[in-house]
C-alpha cells in the first residue's frame, strides 16, 4: 500500500508568488512576521517592557485583547518609565515579542508548514526546532509561539484571548521565555521560591508535594516570594540565584480556607467548580514581593499528618531526584544545559525534607528559622 504523502498547505511568501511552503522553517517565519505586521497595522501597536532575570524584555501587542490576559503575571517585573533628555533614546530589548490573535484582529496565524506526525510531547515541532528557529504549538491552548535567536524576536499567537486557559494565564510564555533564557545561562525551573535579598530556599516536588501551599503560606511570614510554581535560576553565580518569574500561585479551592488572607487576589472565583484557584498577588501583596536572591538550600515539602512541621537533611543526589522529574515534565525542549544546572545546585547548596504541619504557624516559623540559620552560615545538620 502506498503511503499517502503529508498534505502541502500552499502560503503567500512576502514579495514573491504563491506556491507551496512545506518544511521551510525560513519562510515559515517570514510567514508568521508578516501575519503580524497586518494584524498591527489594521488593529495598532501596544508595548509593554519588563526585567526578567536582568534581561529588558519587550511584549509588543497587535490590539487590546491579550494584554489583560498574559500581562497581570509578570506586572511585578515592569520595567520602571525611563526619563528621556533630548536626543537620547532607550536602550532596545533583549527580546521583543510580538503577540496577536485572530478574533479580534482579523489575522490568523499562518497554516501549518509540518506534518501532524512533526508534533512532540513537549509542543516543540520536529524539524522547525534547529538554529536559529524554535517553534511550538500548544495542543491544549492551540497557541503558536516561535522564536528566532539570532534576531532576538519572538511572535506568539492564539485564535482568541479567551481560550488562554487559567493555568497559562498564570504563567504566560513559559516556552519562548525559558527557549530564550536557557541560551543565556538562565533556566526555567519547577519550583517554588521564599525568602530575603540576603538567601533563600527553593521549594521542589512533583504536584501534591505541598510546595504551593507551603510558598504561599510564607506570605504571612517575614520572608518574601518569588514562586510558587515556576521560577528562574542560575548557577553561574556562587551561590545560585533565583529570579522571580510570575507574580501568581495556585491552590486547589478547599485550600482557601488554611490561607483566607489570599481571598482578595483570586482571579477567578466563578469557576473553582472546574479550575484551580490562581492567585495574582500583585498589586495585594507588593510589599512580600521578591525579584531575587541567592539559594541557599533546596526544600523538599512533603505533606504530613502532624501538627508540627519537621525538618529533615537529605542527600544531594536525593535533593536532585525531586526536583528533576517534575522540571523535566514541565519543560518543552530540554537540553543538556537544563540538567548541568540542576545538578550544579543540587551540588553547591544542601537538601532537606520538610514534612508539613497542619500547624501553619509552626510551618512558617520552621521555614523562616532554617533561612535565618543558611544566611548566617549555620545550616542544621
Amino acid at each position: 500500500m502506498t503511503p499517502t504523502p503529508p498534505l502541502r498547505i500552499p502560503l503567500e511568501v512576502p514579495g514573491d508568488q504563491s506556491h507551496y511552503v512545506w518544511g521551510d522553517p525560513d519562510v515559515f517565519y517570514q510567514q508568521v512576521a508578516l501575519a503580524y505586521a497586518q494584524a498591527e497595522a489594521g488593529a495598532g501597536r501596544i508595548e509593554a517592557d519588563y526585567v526578567i532575570a536582568g534581561q529588558r524584555v519587550r511584549l509588543r501587542f497587535a490590539g487590546p485583547a491579550l494584554p489583560p490576559v498574559l500581562t497581570p503575571a509578570l506586572a511585578h517585573l515592569a520595567a520602571p518609565p525611563t526619563l528621556k533628555k533630548l536626543g537620547q533614546v532607550d536602550a532596545p530589548p533583549a527580546l521583543t515579542i510580538h503577540l496577536w490573535e485572530m478574533e479580534t484582529t482579523g489575522r490568523a496565524a499562518p497554516p501549518p508548514a509540518w506534518a501532524y506526525s512533526n508534533f512532540q510531547p513537549n509542543s516543540l515541532i520536529e524539524g522547525f526546532e534547529a538554529d536559529p528557529l524554535s517553534v511550538a504549538f500548544e495542543l491544549g491552548s492551540n497557541a503558536l509561539s516561535v522564536i528566532h535567536h539570532t534576531n532576538n524576536t519572538a511572535y506568539y499567537w492564539v485564535k482568541q484571548a479567551a481560550q488562554v486557559p487559567y493555568y497559562d494565564r498564570g504563567s504566560p510564555l513559559r516556552i519562548i521565555l525559558h527557549t530564550w533564557l536557557s541560551r543565556r545561562g538562565v533556566h526555567l525551573v519547577h519550583a517554588g521560591a521564599v525568602g530575603r535579598p540576603e538567601g533563600g530556599v527553593l521549594l521542589a516536588g512533583r504536584g501534591g508535594s505541598g510546595k504551593s501551599n507551603t510558598a504561599l503560606a510564607m506570605l504571612g511570614s517575614s520572608l518574601q516570594y518569588a514562586s510558587d510554581d515556576y521560577c528562574l535560576l542560575t548557577t553561574t553565580t556562587t551561590p545560585p540565584t533565583a529570579f522571580s518569574l510570575y507574580s501568581t500561585g495556585k491552590t486547589h479551592a478547599a485550600d482557601l480556607d488554611r490561607l483566607p488572607f489570599l481571598r482578595p487576589a483570586v482571579s477567578n472565583a466563578g469557576r473553582l467548580d472546574t479550575e484551580k484557584a490562581l492567585y495574582f498577588l500583585y498589586p495585594h501583596f507588593p510589599d512580600k514581593l521578591i525579584g531575587q536572591f541567592p539559594v541557599r538550600a533546596l526544600l523538599l515539602p512533603r505533606v504530613g499528618a502532624e501538627a508540627r512541621t519537621q525538618l529533615r537533611r537529605i542527600t544531594a543526589a536525593q535533593g536532585l531526584a525531586a526536583l528533576t522529574p517534575s522540571t523535566v515534565s514541565q519543560l518543552p525542549g530540554i537540553q543538556a544545559s537544563d540538567f548541568r544546572t540542576l545538578v550544579a545546585l543540587a551540588r553547591q547548596v544542601p537538601s532537606y525534607v520538610l514534612e508539613v504541619g497542619q500547624d501553619r504557624d509552626h510551618l512558617t516559623g520552621t521555614v523562616t528559622d532554617l533561612v535565618e540559620a543558611l544566611i548566617a552560615g549555620a545550616p542544621p545538620a
